[in-house]
């Protein structure tokens, strides 16, 4: 289920980022590696969308593509 939910909002935020014509890279690998990093349990669910979905992107982008 947690990956399901995982899953979910890495391609919500990916369509996000397409809606508002943002060039940022939301791959299928965000979903995967955070869905293992989340199982792992080492990491907080905003550590795992820093380093896996946020990535370089400004806190202008970031505000824009989580709306």
């Amino acid at each position: 289920v947690a990956a399901d939910e995982w899953v979910n909002y890495v391609q919500k935020i990916r369509a996000n980022a397409k809606r508002h014509g943002h060039k940022v890279v939301i791959s299928p690998r965000a979903s995967i590696a955070g869905a293992k990093l989340l199982a792992a349990g080492d990491l907080t669910r905003e550590e795992i969308i820093e380093a896996c979905v946020r990535k370089g992107a400004t806190d202008e982008v970031w505000q824009r593509i989580q709306s």
